[in-house]
Parts: structure tokens; C-alpha cells; sequence
């Protein structure tokens, strides 16, 4: 709470007027995170009508903004059995509804021809993993991922 609080530019105690304990911050940090995540996502993929365009708006929109908030993913992922459980269940369905933005796109590639993947859901699990896992610090890293993931959905992937 302290290093919270000095981010902040406020003491420690003054916290508590918006929040009433540790759990309750943790709560709305997530929530709010995983809010901003999906609304950032469904915003990148809304940027464009060709299916390609919009995996790499989407994929932009995934990546920075999981670049200018890195500790975000750390949080959620690490607390999410400490969060309370409705809390929890609403963490999960905001990722469930950022996979279906990720699915309706690769459904549309592959039925307009655009994408050749074997199956649409493990795609998807795919894009919304990327960048979840390494600090990114460049907009550069934005771009890479964009470009991977169309090779990725277009069968272009090196495999066995």
C-alpha cells in the first residue's frame, strides 16, 4: 500500500477513502485492468473490414497495451485465487470475451480465405497469449508480433 500510495504522490492512509482494504484494491486493479485489456483489443480489431488488417490493429492494440502496463498480466495472474470470487469469475469472463473477439476474427480469415489454420480456437488461444509473457518495452515489438501472427494464421510458420 505504501509503494501504491507514493505512485500516487498520497499517504498511505488516504487510500483507504477509496478503497476498504488490500483485497478490495487487488479487486479493482484486475478488474480494471482486464477491462481496459478487452476494450483495447476489441477497439485494434474493430480497425479495418480485411481480416489481416484487423489481426495486426488488434495484435498493436494487444501489445502496447500490455507494453505500457507490464506488471498488469503479473498481477492478475498471480493473484487471481486471492481475488474474491465474484471478482474472479468476472476476471475470467473478460478473458473469455477478449478470446471470442480474437475467434471472430480468425473464423472470418479462414472463411474468406485469408487464414489456414487447423483449428480457429487454438489460433486464438495463440494471439491472445502473445506478449504475455516478456516485458515489452518498444512499439517495434508491436509491429513483430503483428507480422508473426499473420505468418502464423496465414500457414506460414515453420513446423516438424
Amino acid at each position: 500500500m505504501k509503494d501504491i500510495a507514493r505512485a500516487l504522490g498520497v499517504q498511505a492512509p488516504s487510500l483507504y477513502n477509496y478503497v476498504d482494504s488490500k483485497r478490495e484494491l487487488l479487486d479493482v486493479l484486475c478488474l480494471e485492468g482486464m477491462r481496459g485489456m478487452r476494450d483495447a483489443l476489441r477497439t485494434g480489431l474493430q480497425g479495418g473490414s480485411d481480416p489481416a488488417e484487423r489481426v495486426l490493429a488488434g495484435m498493436e492494440a494487444q501489445i502496447l497495451f500490455r507494453a505500457r502496463r507490464p506488471y498488469h498480466l503479473q498481477v492478475v495472474t498471480r493473484e487471481a485465487l486471492h481475488l474474491d470470487p465474484t471478482v474472479r469469475e468476472e476476471v475470467a469472463t473478460l478473458r473469455e470475451e477478449q478470446l471470442a473477439l480474437w475467434l471472430d476474427v480468425v473464423r472470418a480469415g479462414v472463411e474468406h480465405g485469408r487464414f489456414r489454420v487447423p483449428s480457429a480456437e487454438l489460433a486464438s488461444h495463440l494471439l491472445l497469449d502473445m506478449g504475455s509473457r516478456a516485458q515489452l518495452e518498444r512499439v517495434a515489438d508491436a509491429v513483430t508480433y503483428g507480422d508473426f501472427a499473420l505468418a502464423l494464421l496465414r500457414g506460414r510458420v515453420v513446423s516438424r
